[in-house]
């Protein structure tokens, strides 16, 4: 859609330029005309970049996103076994949003989830022990990969949820959760 816009401003240019400059064919002229038609595509490109960057951050804000941060594990000094080499990127959202809204209809009532392999969402600033939870789960998915961390993670909640347990009772009896939490000391 912008590169069609930009295509169509371009030739509107190219018209007015062509129809308002003398039609003589000197080498000054030509490189003057280039010169002036490529500043002027530059000028639209950024213009272009500039608006989508503009509405991606309304976007955001609009989900309630108050901070997006790298988290280094190195910095936390994480216990054994947990290795993590890379930053993870942590999305915080406000209290009222619609990701928080999402989070806390889940059968779980989630104040954070990890989702390996794009980052950790999280309603406020987390404490260590939820964020050591969470970058459990994130070493977790990494070490068994995330498609099957979150089919065993789903089929074990479902396993227990039917065996008639509350979804509640469930997650705090899932083994993924329950390693997780006797990691972070919780």
């Amino acid at each position: 859609m912008v590169s069609t816009r930009k295509v169509i401003v371009i030739l509107a240019l190219l018209a007015v330029f062509i129809t308002t400059s003398s039609f003589t064919y000197q080498a000054n002229t030509d490189k003057n005309l280039g010169n002036r038609l490529s500043s002027l595509a530059n000028r639209i490109v950024e213009t272009a970049q500039q608006t989508t960057v503009d509405a991606g951050e309304r976007m955001i804000q609009s989900w309630g996103v108050e901070k997006v941060e790298l988290i280094d594990p190195a910095s936390l000094h994480l216990a054994e076994p947990v290795v993590i080499e890379e930053s993870i990127l942590c999305v915080v959202v406000a209290s009222d949003s619609l990701l928080a809204w999402i989070l806390r209809a889940s059968p779980i009532n989630a104040s954070g989830m990890t989702l390996n392999p794009l980052g950790i969402i999280t309603i406020g600033e987390m404490p260590e022990a939820k964020l050591k939870e969470e970058l459990y789960h994130w070493w977790d998915a990494s070490r068994m990969g995330p498609l099957s961390y979150y089919a065993t993670y789903l089929f074990e909640f479902g396993t227990l949820c039917v065996k008639k347990f509350s979804s509640n009772d469930a997650y705090w009896n899932l083994p993924l959760e329950v390693t997780a939490k006797e990691y972070a000391g919780q």
